[in-house]
């Protein structure tokens, strides 16, 4: 027979675990609460005011520009067939694809529907350039770099060639992926289509075309899709225009947010990052690793291996299931942002989630998908390296499960000290017995060898005696 997947002994410890801390809420539930802020937009640099003024200068123009757009099928697996799940905070209408369950706007919104809107509204046009410069500023471009640079680190060893490698990066922005490619050595090469966010780049000397401009024929031995293909309209004819140019032993890095992450799928249309797009394509399509797989079969890829990275705004997550936020309507309604849950819930979250984001990253439930794919047929050529991806991947989750271990008492080991403890103990006072024992035997015998002297028979008779004479009355 088999061994269970989890222990009955660890499943009922989990499930009195969470009596145990029912008790502690009930008990601490007039504790003061903690407030807890709704973010606008995670891995942005935009502000608050910034970002609502966007949303409502293309809010007060979608539903005119949307009429005249065209439509499409899922961009994932090709399918004609979905149907309406809901509408974003910013007028866009969401579809769930019926085959792979690919989440997207059927409107095919690429960079003319903003083109449109910045020809009705100067004032969102001069936003959106504003809005790009300000990712161009220090603190931005010291985060992207640090970010793109650790993907970089991650999928670079992968590569079987060596000597020079060709880097290029469709949908680099203001170029902070082609810095962090430079810094390690890579001959780079970047694709944009934002007309501002080209000026910048070029302006700092990185090499950047739009799409319609030749490129560099490479081969490229590293083609990235850093936070893109969820932009693009056609994300297939993307891929099918750059992957002729990757090299025969060449790798395919993306990221992109992850449908199945928490917040997206419990908040949906009112989650900060699951928008058609404002002032630049949004994130028109939202894969989850089954419908990027079938998107790279599609294009001649294979996906070799995906993860998960960050982790959910557990807080923010659970003030929204509470009901106490309703996430970017309220932002964009001006409502306060501040919300407050239970004190005894806070800590909970808080003390629990490290454990949970376990969970998290072995379900590929993290807020951004990264996968690495290559040319099918040439799968061989990256076996042993995406072995020890993985195995490093399962020896993290391992050391961070053992860190937490670590930190809880070890219930079994201190009720066998507690046993072991007891056991001496009644060894203890089992020999302390003995000693008892061994005194009253001894008096015993004492008083037994005394009794057999003159003085022991004097002394008897004194006390029969003494007993007669006080039964008549003559002794006191």
């Amino acid at each position: 027979m088999s061994e269970p997947l989890v222990s009955d002994e660890k499943l009922t410890r989990l499930r009195n675990s969470f009596a145990h801390v029912t008790v502690d809420l009930v008990n601490h539930s007039a504790d003061a609460p903690r407030t807890v802020t709704t973010p606008v937009l995670p891995f942005s640099t935009m502000t608050e005011a910034d970002w609502r003024a966007a949303v409502m200068h293309w809010r007060q123009h979608a539903d005119a520009i949307l009429a005249g757009v065209g439509t499409r099928g899922c961009p994932a697996c090709g399918a004609g067939e979905s149907r309406e799940i809901f509408t974003s905070y910013d007028a866009h209408r969401f579809h769930e694809c019926a085959g792979c369950g690919c989440w997207f706007t059927p409107k095919r919104v690429d960079w003319s529907v903003f083109e449109t809107l910045f020809a009705r509204s100067p004032e969102a046009r001069d936003l959106a350039a504003r809005m790009m410069e300000s990712r161009d500023r220090t603190a931005g471009r010291e985060a992207d770099m640090a970010r793109i640079g650790r993907y970089l680190d991650d999928v670079l060893p992968l590569l079987p060639v060596t000597g020079e490698r060709f880097y290029l990066d469709a949908g680099c922005g203001v170029g902070h992926s082609l810095r962090a490619g430079l810094e390690r050595g890579l001959r780079v090469q970047g694709v944009e289509v934002d007309t501002t966010a080209i000026e910048i780049a070029r302006g700092e000397g990185l090499p950047v075309v739009d799409p319609s401009q030749d490129l560099p024929p490479g081969p490229y031995h590293l083609l990235s899709f850093w936070e893109t293909l969820e932009h693009i309209a056609d994300p297939k004819g993307a891929l099918e225009q750059f992957v002729p140019l990757l090299h025969e032993d060449g790798l395919v890095a993306i990221t992109v947010p992850n449908l199945n992450a928490l917040e997206g799928r419990a908040l949906r249309e009112s989650c900060s990052w699951v928008h058609g797009g404002y002032n630049t394509p949004g994130h028109v399509n939202l894969f989850h690793e089954s419908a990027l797989r079938v998107l790279l079969s599609r294009v001649g890829l294979t996906l070799l291996d995906a993860r998960g990275e960050y982790s959910a705004d557990v807080e923010n997550l659970t003030a929204s299931l509470m009901g106490l936020t309703r996430g970017a309507f309220d932002v964009l309604a001006g409502r306060p942002t501040a919300r407050t849950v239970p004190a005894a819930m806070s800590l909970l979250l808080n003390q629990v989630w490290p454990g949970l984001k376990l969970f998290e990253e072995l379900a590929l439930a993290s807020p951004i998908l990264h996968v690495v794919a290559c040319r099918s047929g040439r799968e061989h050529r990256f076996e042993s390296g995406i072995a020890k991806r993985r195995q490093a991947a399962r020896t993290a989750i391992l050391q961070a499960a053992a860190d937490l271990i670590r930190m809880e008492p070890d219930w079994k080991a201190i009720a066998q000290h507690l046993d072991a403890e007891v056991k001496r103990q009644a060894q203890v006072m089992a020999s302390l017995q003995g000693e008892v024992d061994l005194r009253d035997g001894l008096l015993e015998r004492e008083r037994d060898r005394y009794a057999k002297t003159v003085d022991g028979r004097l002394l008897r008779v004194k006390q029969l005696t003494g007993g007669a004479l006080r039964r008549m009355g003559l002794l006191r």
